[in-house]
C-alpha cells in the first residue's frame, strides 16, 4: 500500500506502562462520571494492548522483509541525538543542520518532560501486579528484552 515506507517502533517494559494508561483512561471516564473505574479499565487496557503486541509480533514473524528499526524508550530518553540519527539513517534521508537544530530547541526549550507536573500512577492502584503484566506480555519481553 505504501511502498517504500520504513518503519520506526519505540519499545517499553509493559509493567512501566499498564499503569499509566490505565490512569489516563480512568481519567477521562471521571469527566462524566464519579464511579471509580480504574481497575476495571486496568483488566480492558491489559487485554487489550497484550493483544495488539501479540498481533505485532506474529506480523512481524510473518514479514521479515518489513524495515522496521527498534528503538527502546531509554535510548529516547537519554540519547536523542543518536535515535534521531539512527532513525534519518534508517529512512535513508539526510539530516539537515536546519532540521537537526530545530529538533534540539524542541527537546532542550520547549518540550521539557514534565514540565506540567508528573503523572502519578502504579500497578497497585489499577489491581494489577508486575507479574500479571509480564506474564501477558512475555513473548515482547523475551523478544525485546534488551530494549527495556
Amino acid at each position: 500500500v505504501f511502498p517504500g515506507a520504513v518503519f520506526v517502533t519505540t519499545n517499553r517494559d509493559p509493567v512501566a506502562t499498564m499503569s499509566s494508561g490505565a490512569s489516563l483512561v480512568a481519567g477521562y471516564h471521571r469527566i462524566y462520571s464519579d464511579a471509580e473505574r480504574q481497575k476495571l479499565v486496568a483488566l480492558a487496557i491489559l487485554e487489550g494492548f497484550s493483544m495488539a503486541t501479540q498481533l505485532h509480533l506474529t506480523l512481524r514473524d510473518q514479514h521479515p522483509e518489513l524495515p522496521i528499526l527498534d528503538i527502546g524508550y531509554r535510548e529516547v530518553v537519554e540519547d536523542v541525538p543518536n535515535v534521531i540519527r539512527r532513525i534519518y539513517a534508517h529512512a535513508g534521508m539526510e539530516l539537515s543542520n536546519s532540521a537537526w537544530q530545530k529538533m534540539r530547541q524542541w527537546e532542550q526549550a520547549d518540550d521539557a518532560q514534565h514540565q506540567q507536573g508528573a503523572h502519578r500512577h502504579s500497578l497497585a492502584d489499577c489491581g494489577l501486579s508486575a507479574d500479571i503484566v509480564r506474564e501477558k506480555f512475555a513473548p515482547y519481553i523475551e523478544r525485546f528484552r534488551h530494549l527495556l
